[in-house]
């Protein structure tokens, strides 16, 4: 019995070549199919990835230009609400992926320092005490640097994306730090006479 080529089993030489090319070339097509699968899949699951980051940097982007031009108002009866809406965007950011998440860590103290900060003027505005802060100002120029910041974080590297976290995550030390700063005014204020 000669397995290379040559009868075997009853059946020719020819059929046996045949009968391998035929299984080797059904396996390769196989395999082929299998990683073009597998290729799709991976893009499509990175592309969905992708789009559910940059919503949730648009919806973020768009409640803090909201929350923003609110703070600059001064309207006192908005802020709540607004920052409700700045908060959940956060959360939003926070769960579209492990990326994003890293910058939502930076953004989660930004709705209640802002909010804290918009009252606190609002406060000093009602009791004509005068502040050492610009309160709006200073947060003109945090909204300036968070919009500059936020949208650009998916085409950076991951060196990049650590420097930007770290850039806001000082910005809300600032903003806590400066709201420390009026509140102790307004405490002071008071003790001193003020109303």
């Amino acid at each position: 019995m000669n397995i290379i080529c040559g009868d075997a089993l009853g059946v020719s030489c020819g059929t046996w070549v045949a009968f391998w090319n035929g299984a080797i070339g059904a396996l390769v097509g196989a395999l082929v199919a299998l990683g073009v699968v597998f290729f799709t899949n991976a893009l499509q699951r990175r592309q969905v990835r992708e789009n559910r980051e940059l919503e949730a940097v648009a919806r973020f982007v768009a409640a803090m230009g909201e929350a923003y031009e609110e703070l600059r108002a001064l309207d006192a009866s908005k802020p709540r609400q607004l920052m409700i809406n700045l908060l959940t965007a956060t959360v939003r950011l926070r769960l579209a992926s492990r990326e994003t998440a890293l910058i939502a860590d930076a953004l989660e103290r930004w709705p209640v320092a802002l909010e804290n900060l918009a009252a606190n003027e609002v406060t000093a505005a009602q009791r004509d005490i005068p502040l050492s802060v610009n309160v709006r100002l200073l947060a003109s120029d945090a909204y300036a640097k968070a919009l500059a910041l936020v949208p650009a974080w998916q085409s950076k590297s991951p060196a990049k994306r650590r420097k930007c976290r770290d850039e806001l995550q000082e910005i809300a030390g600032l903003l806590d730090s400066s709201n420390s700063t009026v509140e102790d005014e307004i405490r002071l204020s008071a003790r001193a006479g003020h109303r």
